[in-house]
């Protein structure tokens, strides 16, 4: 493809592009970009100074995209439990369909800081998971205890799906994977649940 003129957004699309061809950005450069675009390499650094830039870009739209993904395919009926094992189906299905992201997200390199305009788009997703959890289970009590239970529950479900997109355990169908994991999930919130009730 060649284009006459550029933009931020054409380069950012065609570095997602190109995270997707590749299953992740850590070997995606900055001429891998120009060449897709069909644009000299300069021409990039017009509008980001580094790789590193545009790849936080990429991140974050992923991170954005996943969250627009959740709230499209969640549905508001059904118990409590029923939504939050909905969830992480909808998540989980979600990163074993689009293992690229998931390693951009969680895997590949971002530098040695968070660059300062990223850092509430990186909580945002942490506080709507806290705040979804307290609305299906206000038994949790308050929004610090909710945090710290998410924060338990999305390191395994992390655990899980790291080995899987990384290879290291057997494949299964997705269906199998993504209600397993829900099923784990929504144990360790019912357990979490009983922890805090026995320790009132």
């Amino acid at each position: 493809m060649k284009v006459a003129k550029i933009n931020k957004d054409m380069i950012l699309q065609a570095a997602l592009k190109l995270i997707l061809e590749q299953g992740g950005s850590a070997a995606l450069t900055i001429r891998d970009v120009a060449k897709e675009l069909g644009c000299s390499h300069p021409n990039i650094y017009n509008y980001y100074s580094s790789m590193l830039e545009l790849r936080w870009d990429c991140l974050l739209w992923a991170l954005e995209t996943m969250m627009e993904h959740a709230r499209q395919h969640l549905s508001p009926d059904g118990d409590s439990d029923t939504r939050f094992k909905q969830f992480f189906l909808v998540l989980s299905s979600y990163f074993l369909e689009h293992p690229a992201y998931y390693r951009l997200i969680w895997f590949d390199p971002m530098g040695d800081s968070v660059p300062d305009y990223a850092l509430p788009r990186l909580q945002e997703p942490s506080l709507r998971l806290r705040d979804f959890a307290l609305e299906l289970y206000p038994e949790l009590g308050n929004p610090q205890t909710a945090a710290e239970t998410m924060l338990l529950i999305h390191r395994y479900f992390h655990g899980e799906m790291s080995a899987i997109i990384s290879g290291r355990v057997l494949p299964e169908d997705f269906m199998t994977i993504t209600k397993r994991v829900a099923h784990n999930c929504l144990w360790m919130m019912r357990a979490c649940i009983t922890d805090i009730h026995e320790e009132r």
